[in-house]
């Protein structure tokens, strides 16, 4: 029985596509079936299956892929034990694996494979749905006033909007503080803070919130202030030259509100590391005077908050030294010299001494004291109190060899106790040398 030339050829295009997609199905396969039923005729294989003996096999050198089939007519009953099984297959089957199909044939059916037909036309028009262009989402956020905008348009928007809530007399509160905390979130990003520079938001919020009365916003804008100049030289330079220094100054001398006092603190910090030009500033401001009356209160707090400060910058000038770049900018006038003539060494035994009898426990605190200690220990040698010192050593020695007797201890705390220790005997190696240094 003849078949007819289109039957041919949809039988000869599902093939092809099965050829196709051979890799996809012998996937499914092994998921799905724990045997493969071998056809009568030439069909392919697995290359994972083992074949049985007696079996045809060839290697198709068009597809690549191993074809077997049965070497005779016999049916033999299905052995489930074996990987590949022999189904009968129909007559009609065998007599087209036997025809010779023109290539005229061939051709016409690999020209009606498409790659797309997998899907049905209302499949790709539900993944379509699910996917929109950026114009259409621009679109839709518009409609609802959530366009995107760059961090220049949002910083532009910001002061705008600070300006309109703070005129007409009267200030709200909190729109200012919303505004203070979208700022300071952008401020941490290297040009957001010089386009807050370029946009004049020194002069439209830090220096006019620092102005008002309310204690919250003067925080928050320090806060933020801060931020900006957080290794950061560009609003460095623009809170110098517009009298930065002098402000902050003023807010730690006169302000009335610890927590005011604190956060200036912190700003005038990051404006007066890695910027010698405004130490120097700090320096003729008198800034050294007012830091120092701290000492004279019980505030230990903002004590260690000025002894962490002061030291970072002794040390930043020692290792300035070395650098043949660096050295010019900072030997134009000594730091050490102004800290030794404001009688820096008894401020920082007297600090080491309040912190043992308010909190002997507060390690992060003496740890901060003894840093600054060690940073002053050429000049400070003789000055310090060597008893306390000595006591101090024997105590965190003591600790560090507990923390390593303890097999339940932190080794990060061994270490601590540890690194205090010698903190402890490199300063009394100069509090006991016979001379040290006096002069710079």
């Amino acid at each position: 029985m003849q078949m007819n030339q289109s039957a041919i050829l949809n039988k000869v295009s599902n093939e092809l596509k099965n050829l196709m997609y051979a890799k996809n199905f012998e996937k499914i396969f092994h998921e799905g079936r724990s045997s493969f039923q071998i056809l009568a005729v030439f069909s392919w294989t697995l290359r994972s299956q083992k074949i049985p003996k007696g079996l045809h096999v060839r290697i198709n050198l068009e597809t690549g892929l191993t074809e077997a089939k049965l070497l005779d007519d016999d049916q033999s009953p299905e052995d489930k034990t074996k990987a590949l099984t022999a189904v009968p297959q129909d007559s009609q089957d065998e007599k087209l694996s036997e025809k010779i199909i023109p290539k005229s044939i061939l051709e016409e059916a690999v020209k009606n494979i498409k790659g797309d037909d997998l899907f049905t036309p209302d499949e790709i028009k539900n993944i379509q749905e699910k996917f929109r262009s950026y114009d259409d989402i621009k679109k839709s956020l518009g409609e609802l006033n959530l366009t995107p905008k760059i961090d220049a348009e949002v910083i532009a928007d910001l002061l705008k909007k600070h300006k309109e809530v703070t005129t007409g007399g009267k200030v709200d509160k909190a729109e200012v503080l919303k505004i203070l905390e979208d700022l300071d979130f952008l401020a941490h990003q290297y040009d957001n803070a010089r386009e807050f520079v370029r946009q004049n938001g020194f002069q439209e919020i830090i220096y006019k919130n620092l102005n008002r009365s309310n204690t919250e916003i003067k925080k928050e804008t320090l806060k933020l202030m801060g931020s900006l100049m957080q290794n950061n030289v560009g609003p460095k330079i623009h809170a110098l030259e517009t009298g930065g220094v002098g402000i902050l100054l003023r807010l730690i001398n006169f302000g009335s509100d610890s927590g005011i006092k604190s956060r200036a603190l912190t700003a005038l910090g990051a404006l007066l590391r890695s910027f010698p030009v405004a130490q120097q500033k700090f320096v003729e401001s008198g800034g050294l005077t007012v830091l120092s009356k701290f000492f004279d209160t019980d505030n230990i707090k903002i004590q260690i908050r000025i002894v962490t400060m002061i030291s970072d910058l002794i040390v930043e000038h020692k290792w300035a030294a070395f650098d043949e770049k660096l050295s010019k900018y900072y030997t134009s006038f000594s730091l050490t010299k102004y800290i030794l003539e404001h009688d820096w060494c008894k401020k920082l035994n007297r600090l080491l001494l309040g912190l043992l009898i308010t909190d002997k426990d507060d390690h992060d605190s003496l740890e901060k004291c003894l840093t600054a200690m060690h940073s002053l220990r050429e000049y400070c040698g003789r000055k310090y109190e060597k008893d306390l010192l000595e006591s101090l050593k024997k105590r965190y020695q003591l600790l560090s060899s507990n923390e390593s007797d303890d097999n339940t201890g932190d080794s990060s705390d061994t270490t601590f106790f540890s690194n205090l220790k010698d903190l402890c005997d490199e300063i009394l190696l100069y509090v006991n040398q016979s001379s040290v240094k006096t002069e710079l």
